[in-house]
This record gives C-alpha cells, sequence and structure tokens, in this order.
C-alpha cells in the first residue's frame, strides 16, 4: 500500500507540474487570442458603420481581424511562438519530458493496481478508513468531471472510470482494503486527467464558437444592409420588417438568381445554433449530443466565409441584371413605338416577349416566389432576367426579329441589340441598312458604337463562344423554321 500512495504523489505531483507548465505555455497563446478578440469587439460597432456606409477600407481591416482571429486559433500560432520566444521553446520542450514522464508512472500506477486486482482473493490487511477516503475522493473526482461536457470531447471514457469506482466499492464490501484503495487511487487519477482533457477541449470549443458568433454577426449585418440598399437601388419604399422585408428578399433572391435565399438559410441554419446556445448556457448545450464539434464549428464557420463572399460576389451583379432588364423593357416599348408609327411595321404580338423560362427555372423557388408575390398573375412563364425578343412584319414579305440580349462579364451585365431580318426573297442590301439606323435611332445608340449589330445567320450565332448569343441563334433559328 504504501508503494501505491508514493507512485499516487508521484503521479499527482506530476499532473500538478504539467498542468502548471501547460497553463504557462497557454497564457501566451491565450493573451494573444484574448487580445485579438477584445480588438473584434472593439471595432464590432466600427464594422456595423462601415457596413452601413459601404466603407469598403474599414470593412478590409475588420476581415482581416477576424482572419487574424482565426489563426490565432491553429496550432500555427504556437509553432510561431516557439519560434520566436525562447524560453516558451523550453517550456513546451520540459513539458513534453513531464508528459513523458507521467505516461511512465500512470503505467507504474495501473501495473500496481493491477497486481493487487489479481491477488485481491488473498487476506487483505489494509486499512478500512484508507480504502475509504480513497473511495470518497475517488467519488468527488467522479461528480466533478460528470458535470463537464465530457462526453462531448471524451465519449464513455468517464463510462469506464466509473466501472472502476464500482469495482473499488464492491472489493471494499468485500473485505479487501488495499485492493480497493488502490483501484480508488487508480480511478481518482484517471478521472483527474480526463477533467483536465475535458476543461482544454471545452476552451478550445469556446475560442472556436466566439469566432463562429463573428462571422455571423457580420453576415447577418451584410444581409439587413443588402436589404437597404436593394430598396434604395430600386427605388422602392422603405421597409425593413413584416411582408415588405419578405418582398425585399425575394426580389434580390430572384434577381440573384438564387443565391440570396442560399445565403439566408446559411445565416438562418447558423443562428438557430446560436440561439439555443444563448438559452441553454455553454455547459449545458454541450452536454447535448447534437451540439457541434469544434471541427463542425470550423466547417459551419467556413461555411459563413463561402456565404459571406457569395453575397459580396453577387452584391453589385443583380442589380446590374434588374438595370438591365428596366432597360431592356424600355427599349423594346421604344422599338415597337418607332417602328410601327414612323416606318409603318407590323408588329406580331404573339411571338413577342421574354424569354420563357425552363422547366429548372420554373421549379426554382426564386422564380417561384418572385411570380407569385411581384405579379398580378400566378401563370408567368416568361423570365425578365433573359433576352427580349421583337417580331415585325413589314410591307414588302420580310419579317424583322430584334432581340435585346443580356451579357454579364464579371458583376457588369450590358445590353446588346441583335438584328436579323429573314426576307422573302434575296437580301436587301439597303434596307437592312435602313434598319439598322431605325433600330439605333428608337434606342438611342450610337451606329457602330457595338450595341447594335446585325446577323445575317443564324447559323454563325449558334456557333458563338459566347453562350447568349448562341442560345439566341438557336431561338431565331427555330422562329425562322416555323415561319
Amino acid at each position: 500500500m504504501d508503494e501505491l500512495k508514493r507512485l499516487e504523489r508521484e503521479v499527482r505531483d506530476l499532473q500538478a507540474q504539467l498542468r502548471r507548465q501547460t497553463e504557462e505555455a497557454e497564457r501566451a497563446r491565450r493573451d494573444l487570442i484574448a487580445e485579438q478578440k477584445h480588438r473584434l469587439e472593439a471595432y464590432q460597432a466600427e464594422m456595423q458603420r462601415a457596413v452601413r456606409d459601404h466603407d469598403s477600407a474599414a470593412k478590409a481591416r475588420y476581415e482581416a481581424l477576424l482572419q487574424e482571429y482565426q489563426h490565432s486559433l491553429t496550432a500555427d500560432v504556437q509553432q510561431e511562438l516557439s519560434r520566436v520566444n525562447a524560453d516558451y521553446d523550453r517550456l513546451l520542450k520540459d513539458t513534453k519530458r513531464k508528459e513523458a514522464l507521467l505516461k511512465e508512472k500512470s503505467r507504474e500506477l495501473e501495473q500496481a493496481v493491477e497486481t493487487l486486482r489479481q491477488n485481491a482473493a488473498a487476506r487483505d490487511e489494509g486499512s478500512s478508513r484508507d480504502a475509504r477516503v480513497c473511495l470518497e475522493n475517488a467519488t468527488a473526482a467522479y461528480r466533478t468531471v460528470s458535470r463537464k461536457p465530457h462526453e462531448k470531447f471524451m465519449p464513455h471514457r468517464l463510462d469506464v472510470l466509473s466501472g472502476a469506482l464500482d469495482e473499488g466499492r464492491q472489493l471494499f464490501h468485500a473485505g479487501l482494503y488495499e485492493a480497493a484503495a488502490a483501484v480508488a487511487i487508480s480511478a481518482r487519477s484517471g478521472m483527474e486527467r480526463l477533467g483536465y482533457a475535458v476543461d482544454d477541449k471545452a476552451e478550445e470549443w469556446e475560442r472556436q464558437f466566439t469566432l463562429f458568433s463573428l462571422r455571423l454577426d457580420y453576415l447577418h449585418e451584410k444581409l439587413r444592409q443588402e436589404i437597404a440598399d436593394w430598396a434604395a437601388f430600386a427605388q422602392l419604399p422603405p421597409g425593413e420588417r413584416g411582408q415588405e422585408r419578405v418582398r425585399r428578399v425575394i426580389e434580390i433572391d430572384f434577381w440573384s438568381r438564387g443565391v440570396m435565399g442560399e445565403v439566408m438559410q446559411t445565416e438562418k441554419a447558423a443562428r438557430r445554433i446560436l440561439n439555443e446556445y444563448s438559452q441553454s448556457g455553454r455547459d449545458d448545450y454541450l452536454k447535448r449530443p447534437e451540439s457541434p464539434s469544434v471541427e463542425e464549428l470550423a466547417r459551419l464557420t467556413e461555411t459563413l466565409v463561402t456565404a459571406d463572399k457569395r453575397l459580396t460576389d453577387v452584391s453589385g451583379l443583380y442589380k446590374q441584371r434588374y438595370a438591365a432588364a428596366c432597360e431592356r423593357a424600355d427599349w423594346g416599348e421604344c422599338l415597337i413605338d418607332f417602328l410601327t408609327e414612323e416606318i409603318n411595321l407590323v408588329w406580331v404580338e404573339g411571338m413577342s416577349g421574354f424569354q420563357p423560362a425552363d422547366s429548372e427555372t420554373l421549379a426554382s423557388p426564386a422564380f417561384r416566389d418572385y411570380t407569385m408575390n411581384c405579379f398580378p398573375r400566378a401563370d408567368i412563364r416568361e423570365d425578365v432576367r433573359g433576352r427580349l425578343r421583337l417580331v415585325f412584319d413589314s410591307t414588302g414579305d420580310a419579317r424583322i426579329f430584334v432581340y435585346l440580349v443580356p451579357e454579364e462579364s464579371g458583376a457588369t451585365v450590358t445590353n446588346r441589340v441583335i438584328l436579323h431580318i429573314d426576307y422573302a426573297g434575296a437580301e436587301d442590301a439597303a434596307y437592312t441598312r435602313d434598319m439598322l439606323s431605325h433600330v439605333c435611332e428608337a434606342i438611342g445608340a450610337e451606329e457602330g458604337d457595338g450595341t447594335v449589330r446585325y446577323a445575317s445567320d443564324a447559323a454563325q450565332l449558334k456557333t458563338s463562344t459566347n453562350p447568349v448569343l448562341r442560345d439566341t441563334g438557336k431561338d431565331l433559328q427555330k422562329q425562322n423554321s416555323e415561319w
């Protein structure tokens, strides 16, 4: 028994030394993380102002701080501290030596306990008082660890130690006091190591959760501002609550081709996690089986980063799409008025209209919600984000096709006009030139500036590397074949 107590003292002393050294080594890392967290929290009000005022420089500074904080959560920072700080490096090396020594002493203790366990049938002359104290200490250690989120970070480890504690009680009741004390000493040592490990993991989890929360708040602010910006851009009445807000989100989702909806779903799923955490508190939340692990939190954080980038990338583009669609509608009205009134063409209304939506577009929530909420009719089948086709007949048996086509390049959307004339006989070059001039005049474009082009052959358009022009060529060929 004296040998067991000696080993227990050595193990406990090593555990205490190792804990002190680990805390000392972590202090520098914690200080760095705490400093970066403090800077982030101090900058949050500035971040909200930057988002509201579209201060790209301030937003870039905040995003850089987020990146620094995220970097500080990785082992890279520990390596960097070791590289630049000789005392820190020596401390880490000494810690590793003590970890190896603790492992060896723990192994010796386990071997001594196992020897006593195997000889439990022998007459035991140990003290019942000593055994009772050892069991009480082990029980207290068990209660302490049981209140921690051990299943989240070290699943089933406490069950094994609890089984050892039960075995110690059985040995005690059987009068095998020395064996009972040995098992209790081993169980207590294991529980204390488990408690330290759980505390370290919980602290790591909380740091990762802080980054997750900061990223979520940043995305939330950008979404809120995006809705306000859209209302201002589209000259809509302000409204950030209720049905007005829902309508704004639907409109943005439509013009962003579903990106807004996906980003908001990401934000909503993350917000549920944050709300559950706030309602439960850290320890209770970590005891839930469904609460995310550190690795899952890191993945969720990256999902928020990706959603943020997608929102930033599409922010200017969807507004350009909307503006270009409005321009196509205006140009269409100008062309119909000019070509029918000034040069007596006949508008073929049944063949004119915006691009028909394909089956995938019709089934998409972005299209479905937009048509149901923004139009008086729910059976809309045209996609106003696409090209606008206008068809006219002339008195000389020629059919004129005018396509108003949006071309996207990065965050820029430019409307182009493609004119095609299907002559009943040979092509009339003079008439073609006149029509090009009329189209330019109708929409206020300069001839030769690239806005209006003539396509004599639909087959050539079909071979274009530009997918929009290629699709226009297919439609033009289809219309010609049906005429």
